[in-house]
């Protein structure tokens, strides 16, 4: 049964894509990486990848996996200081920021489409002794490749929310099988590691690490923040609203509690200043023209700009640096919450004890926004509005922004410890690869 649906599952991705060239041609987002995707690989980079020796390979898909799984590479190349190591991604954003930060440990790659004789192509070029898989990155033709090559395929940072599940639960006879072919699921919450076994059965191998990304925050110094809040011009007693990973719909809220903040009469000698980050850097320029439209003036990160005026708004428009600009905030939003995206990163502003404010729309983060509720370091509307009166509320309690920083920060440090967790269980599979290539090379010698 299991080949049957892996069949008719291959013959439709096939036809979809087909049906989906011209789109992938002509619309420079999903053109990013087509080639490689498509299994067209430059002859320069197929001979790095032919001189790697059984390189492990981590897959993420954009900016927030890589992000998750950057600590953890740098971890385990430190353990492991004589493995190779290839990264791949989906995404032309996670590409960029893979190359910025791996660039000089790594080789970096598209991940292949998956239809088994791109996925071959792949495999049989990079040779690879392990395959490490970020969250929810599940391939029915990639693992059957992997499961034929014996090939161990480890998940890091699992995550299955309770939608991700149902639909799983929709196709289990082909979700089921694949899930049984990874000789490790590392699962973010116990609720998770029920939700994979209840999927693939009471023996899958399942460990609860926690979560990578919890690690990889980026702490900064209070000389760094100094510095950081001196380049963007913000004085000590500024209030500062950070609205991250922000989608259509939620500048115009950030923009509108500014404007409310600033005609109460009783904030008139409060200044506080803005900062956005769109989610896609594609956004860019229409939440620039936002801004402006607002009546305000953009100030922009790539441009080294920063505050001058109360008129200015401040634009974050760089990939993979809003996590330290929580270091300078007072109120956190996080998008994807008010927008039907299922939410972002709650946890990054709790790094430097940033009360966070979202909305209700948290199916992707679920698990973690009810722990997060239970430890009292989170503000959850279940509209516009009160998410618009929860944030104006917070700015103007300095007691009650305090308060709630120090429970999520408290949370966040019990919750950390992930890497060393997903280390040690992975070392025994790298120990048992490679005394399983010496015992090969052994008997090869012998056999000459």
């Amino acid at each position: 049964m299991e080949q049957f649906l892996l069949l008719i599952y291959e013959i439709g991705l096939s036809v979809l894509l087909l049906l989906l060239g011209p789109f992938l041609l002509l619309n420079r987002k999903a053109r990013a990486g087509l080639s490689q995707k498509l299994g067209f690989i430059e002859s320069g980079l197929a001979m790095r990848l032919g001189k790697l020796n059984r390189p492990t390979w981590f897959h993420a898909v954009s900016v927030g996996e890589f992000n998750a799984a950057w600590p953890f590479i740098q971890a385990y190349q430190k353990r492991f200081p004589d493995k190779d190591i290839v990264i791949s991604t989906t995404t032309a954003t996670g590409q960029a920021l893979a190359k910025e930060r791996a660039g000089r440990m790594a080789t970096i790659i598209y991940f292949p489409f998956d239809l088994p004789w791109i996925v071959s192509k792949w495999l049989d070029l990079i040779d690879p002794e392990l395959v490490c898989i970020m969250e929810t990155e599940l391939w029915p033709s990639f693992m059957e490749a992997c499961r034929r090559r014996n090939l161990s395929v480890v998940m890091l940072n699992g995550r299955l929310s309770p939608r991700s599940f149902q639909r799983h639960k929709l196709i289990e006879p082909l979700s089921a099988p694949m899930l049984r072919k990874f000789a490790l699921i590392g699962a973010q919450t116990q609720a998770e590691a029920k939700r994979y076994r209840t999927i693939g059965g009471d023996y899958l191998p399942v460990a609860v690490f926690g979560n990578l990304k919890y690690d990889g925050l980026a702490i900064l110094d209070s000389i760094q923040v100094a510095n950081l809040a001196s380049e963007l011009n913000i004085s000590n007693g500024d209030l500062v609203l950070v609205a991250g990973s922000t989608h259509d719909g939620e500048e115009s809220l950030a923009l509108d509690v500014l404007d409310k903040f600033r005609q109460a009469p009783e904030n008139r000698a409060k200044p506080l200043k803005l900062i956005i980050a769109p989610r896609h850097p594609e956004r860019f320029e229409l939440v620039a023209d936002l801004i402006g439209k607002r009546g305000y003036s953009v100030k922009r990160h790539s441009l080294g700009q920063a505050f001058k005026d109360r008129s200015d708004v401040f634009l974050l428009d760089t990939i993979g640096s809003l996590s330290k600009f929580y270091a300078v905030a007072s109120v956190a939003f996080v998008g994807g919450t008010l927008a039907r995206v299922g939410g972002h990163n709650l946890v990054e502003p709790y790094a430097y004890s940033v009360p966070v404010v979202c909305g209700p729309s948290l199916y992707k983060t679920r698990d973690i926004a009810n722990t997060l509720m239970e430890s009292n370091a989170l503000r959850i509307g279940r509209n516009r509005l009160e998410v618009e009166q929860l944030l104006l509320s917070l700015l103007t309690q300095k007691d009650l922004q305090e308060a709630i920083g120090r429970c999520g920060r408290a949370w966040l440090q019990d919750n950390q410890g992930a890497t060393e967790r997903a280390l040690q269980s992975i070392e025994p599979l790298v120990e048992a690869r490679k005394q399983t290539a010496s015992t090969k090379r052994k008997a090869e010698k012998t056999t000459v």
